[in-house]
C-alpha cells in the first residue's frame, strides 16, 4: 500500500476485520487517535460486529446442510448434464435450420433486385423524353 495515501472506508473496515498489515494497523491507529469522529465510527463498527456475533454465533457453530454442501452441489451438475446436452441439441438444429433456410431462400433477393431493374428501365422508356 501506498505510505503517503489517506486512510480510506476500506481501511477502516479492515481494521475491524484485524486484516491489515502491521505497519498500516499502526498509521491507522495513529490516524485514529487524531480523528475523533473517525474513531467514533470505528467503535460503532466493533459494537455492531460483537452484537452480530452474539445473535448468528449458535447459527455459524451448526454443520453446514448436506444439500448446500459443495460436494452435493458439485454432484448436482454432473446429474443436469442431460439438460446441457439438450440446450446444445436444439442449438445446433436451429443453427441447422437457419442455414438451410438461407440456403433455399438465396436466390430470391437476386430476382426481386433483377425485376426492379427491369420496371425502373421500362419506367424510363416509357416516359422518358420524346421526339
Amino acid at each position: 500500500m501506498g505510505a503517503d495515501r489517506p486512510i480510506s472506508e476500506n481501511d477502516l473496515h479492515a481494521y475491524v476485520d484485524n486484516a491489515l498489515s502491521p505497519g498500516w494497523r499502526a498509521k491507522v491507529e495513529q490516524w485514529l487517535a487524531r480523528n475523533p469522529a473517525g474513531a467514533g465510527r470505528v467503535e460503532r463498527f466493533l459494537e455492531l460486529r460483537a452484537a452480530l456475533r452474539q445473535a448468528l454465533g449458535p447459527i455459524a457453530e451448526q454443520p453446514i446442510p448436506a444439500q448446500l454442501d459443495m460436494i452435493h452441489l458439485l454432484a448436482g451438475r454432473h446429474r443436469s448434464g442431460v439438460g446441457l446436452r439438450r440446450a446444445v441439441a436444439a442449438a445446433c438444429l436451429c443453427l441447422g435450420l437457419g442455414c438451410g433456410a438461407g440456403w433455399a431462400l438465396r436466390g430470391l433477393t437476386d430476382a426481386a433486385s433483377c425485376d426492379l431493374v427491369a420496371v425502373t428501365r421500362d419506367a424510363a422508356v416509357a416516359f422518358g423524353p420524346q421526339p
